[in-house]
């Protein structure tokens, strides 16, 4: 199987924010996809002293850290004394089964290790390297301080697919061909994103197999119908594209 489909046990040599840990300790997160996990490694072979917060995540705890963003939202997005951190989150965490977090393509940073290396301007230093390994922030600039400034993605073969059809169709991508897109998991939909690492552009994955997703099925060559699982195999050995196919 494609190494950018399936979820992967990541190396022990990773470590944790939580007291240094193996991150592979630390429930379910230490897994990724292969080509994650092998990037990820090279990283931390560079940068030993690294830690990592937040890789991979189960809908389950995607469900449960957007329910406390949300209890902060209502809240009217709360500072001081009147945030509780056990039962609000106020970085912005997104839907479950539409995060990269889902599809073990996003990790979380340490920040104060980073502090501990770097400096003062700790992001500047640190974007060149993450870079060089694939590894992207979901910030414009490098604002130490800033929300999400922990967060990097590898975006890898969802890279097309984030530029067309935006962050979130990204995630979702990402989410659905490793099972955890949550209440958006489908063969259909999976079907969709694959298509769409592949190279045909059939628009978002909405469980609606039209036009496009049937003429790009149909350039495919692979078959349909009663053999879904054969079908999902085959789509997942087609190799991911970096640009659209006409």
């Amino acid at each position: 199987m494609p190494s950018d489909t399936e979820l992967v046990p990541i190396s022990s040599s990773i470590l944790s924010s939580y007291g240094g840990k193996p991150l592979l300790q630390v429930g379910e997160a230490g897994r990724a996809p292969r080509d994650v996990a092998d990037a990820l490694l090279a990283l931390c072979t560079e940068l030993p002293w690294l830690r990592i917060t937040e890789l991979f995540r189960t809908t389950a705890t995607q469900a449960l850290a957007r329910k406390k963003y949300e209890t902060w939202v209502a809240a009217g997005k709360p500072t001081g004394a009147s945030f509780d951190a056990k039962t609000m989150k106020a970085a912005f965490v997104a839907k479950p089964g539409k995060s990269m977090h889902n599809g073990g393509r996003a990790i979380d940073v340490d920040v104060n290790t980073l502090k501990t290396a770097y400096g003062k301007e700790y992001l500047d230093a640190f974007w060149p390297v993450a870079a060089k390994h694939g590894f992207t922030p979901v910030i414009a600039r490098p604002e130490e301080g800033k929300s999400e400034s922990w967060h990097y993605d590898m975006r890898g073969c969802w890279d097309l697919v984030g530029d067309t059809h935006g962050y979130e169709i990204m995630g979702l991508c990402a989410a659905l061909v490793v099972g955890q897109a949550g209440a958006w998991q489908g063969d259909v939909r999976l079907a969709q994103a694959l298509l769409l690492r592949a190279g045909y552009d059939i628009g978002e994955p909405d469980g609606d197999f039209g036009t496009r997703s049937k003429g790009a099925f149909a350039a495919t060559g692979i078959k349909w119908g009663p053999t879904t699982a054969e079908g999902l195999a085959a789509l997942r050995a087609l190799p991911a594209a970096t640009t659209w196919k006409v």
